[in-house]
């Protein structure tokens, strides 16, 4: 695995670049100076230079930040001083501070033009800017929420299922989702969102066959069972050979109860609890030494249940509705909004990817390179799948084609595991080897805004777990320094110097304790650490 460590002077200005960033080691710091470079160095417009972040609150920041760089970068050609080391040694090496001068101007006065942007922001406009490469409506109105479209999609896939069902489907359908289409959507969850990967069932004829042979099984039992109740009731009750601890009293009444409402009902997959004490298998595991187990033809037809493995059977019959509603909503919001001509957030990503991956693609990538040849994106880590197709399709094969193009992937790995955003570490990983191959891989190594002793404690805890964050090779841990104005102003707590990291154990009492020896549950453990941190607050 390739890893330096550099500043932000000494990234190339071409090419496929990973900035690994952990907290308070400067990124925002290095994206404003890298856009600084690319005005001075190359004579970009700030308008070619497409800056991505994920929340406007951060676009916002970003753009403060730039503004300031290059106010400060003039003042200083103006002889002005500044305490900023690495960029009055820049400054100083520039070859032509005229002509450096001149596009710091120009950029100043561009300013309301930079290119910075929430990645949803820059699918919208590559959709309208590119409309005819893209495909894209030109007057599609964007809309802020979909729930209702979500709703009334929901509700017209509920009432075709509804309809078409038998008994024992509406019963099935109504005890999985209670409040009908609300309970649906619920369960759905995200998985409707563009970032969502494709949800497949399994095999419809397959879980088609395992219902029709479990309705064909109940039609027996329910045949069979009211002629042979009271025979085989007397059998488990009755028999000296079945252990008493295990075909109790209480247990073959409860047996009996269910298979009653077993064969009463329609076909069910919820397996009744006591099904087992009815099987072969079951009772001869429960006969005494030299004991020879009751047998009845009943016994074997529960088998035959038994053996349908209800339980994966309903799992499957659950995924497969899922999978079928997952797969018409989405058809049928993209119909809908169609005919309304309106797009959601979401659909600015997905329409992007689409159009990078239908008929102009090639045309559509060539005309968003030619207007953004440079691109920096912030907190990279929390890129999805589909953010990521979208970043490749238009950067990547252009960026060994010997032109200026350069594509810039800031953040930190150690972030990726928490799935922000929707946020996928495996588009993370995936990424960072792509990074490999084109070359080393950056990082930022001072940490400007913690203690020393936090950064030290930091480095110690991590540095003596192997692997601390699993993914060894892709998200490695990498100790940090302390910036040299790190304990310039201590954190004091009533007049002494707090310690920059500690851990408290908390004792073990009548109250967290659970009746398994001295173990504690997480919700134990939560309220005694929420209860100490009141007391030491």
């Amino acid at each position: 695995m390739s890893r330096v460590t550099q500043d932000p002077l000494a990234i190339p200005l071409s090419g496929l670049h990973l900035i690994e960033a952990s907290a308070g080691t400067g990124k925002t710091y290095a994206i404003a100076h890298l856009v600084l470079r690319l005005v001075l160095e190359t004579g970009l417009r700030l308008e070619q230079i497409l800056v991505l972040t994920f929340t406007e609150a951060a676009t916002e920041e970003l753009r403060d930040r730039v503004n300031r760089r290059l106010r400060q970068a003039r003042s200083h050609f103006s002889g002005e001083s500044t305490e900023d080391g690495l960029l009055a040694n820049w400054v100083a090496d520039l070859p032509d501070p005229v002509l450096a001068c001149a596009r710091l101007d120009a950029a100043l006065a561009d300013l309301d033009q930079a290119a910075i942007y929430t990645i949803h922001g820059f699918c919208r406009r590559v959709l309208r800017d590119f409309a005819f490469e893209s495909g894209a409506p030109f007057d599609a109105e964007l809309i802020t929420d979909e729930q209702d479209l979500r709703r009334t999609a929901a509700e017209d896939f509920w009432r075709r299922r509804m309809g078409a069902a038998d008994l024992g489907e509406a019963v099935w359908l109504l005890g999985e989702f209670p409040k009908g289409p609300a309970s649906l959507l619920d369960c759905l969850g995200g998985h409707l969102t563009a970032a969502a990967t494709e949800i497949l069932g399994p095999e419809s004829g397959r879980v088609r066959a395992g219902l029709e042979l479990l309705r064909e099984l109940h039609q027996r039992l329910a045949d069979t069972w009211p002629r042979v109740r009271e025979t085989v009731a007397e059998l488990l009750r009755d028999s000296p050979a079945l252990k008493r601890n295990i075909y109790s009293t209480g247990a073959i009444a409860e047996a009996i109860g269910e298979m009653d409402a077993l064969c009463d009902g329609p076909p069910a997959t919820n397996e009744p609890k006591r099904l087992n004490l009815f099987t072969p298998d079951k009772l001869k595991a429960s006969t005494k030494a030299k004991a020879t187990p009751p047998e009845h033809p009943f016994f074997d037809l529960c088998s035959e249940l038994k053996a349908l493995d209800l339980q994966s059977l309903a799992q499957a019959r659950r995924a497969g509705l899922l999978a079928e509603a997952i797969a018409f909503l989405r058809s049928e919001l993209e119909r809908r909004k169609r005919e309304r001509r309106v797009l959601y957030f979401d659909d600015l990503l997905t329409q992007t990817a689409q159009a990078l991956a239908g008929p102009r693609a090639e045309a559509l990538a060539a005309e968003v390179r030619k207007a953004y040849p440079e691109a920096l994106i912030d907190e990279f880590q929390d890129t999805d799948a589909l953010q990521y197709r979208i970043f490749s399709a238009i950067y990547g094969d252009s960026l060994k084609s010997g032109d200026r193009i350069g594509l810039y992937l800031i953040g930190d790995p150690k972030q990726a595991i928490y799935g922000f955003r929707g946020a996928d570490i495996f588009t993370y990983i995936t990424a960072r080897r792509w990074a490999e191959k084109e070359g080393p891989i950056h990082a930022l190594d001072t940490n400007r805004r913690s203690a020393s002793g936090l950064v030290e404690a930091i480095n110690r805890v991590f540095g003596r777990v192997q692997a601390p964050f699993i993914f060894e090779r892709d998200i490695a841990f990498q100790p940090v320094k302390p910036g040299p104005e790190a304990d310039r102003e201590p954190l004091c707590i009533q007049g002494e110097r707090a310690a920059p990291l500690v851990f408290r154990w908390l004792p073990l009492t009548e109250a967290n304790a659970t009746k398994n020896g001295r173990r504690i549950t997480a919700d134990d453990a939560r309220a005694a650490a929420v209860t100490d941190c009141a007391r030491q607050i």
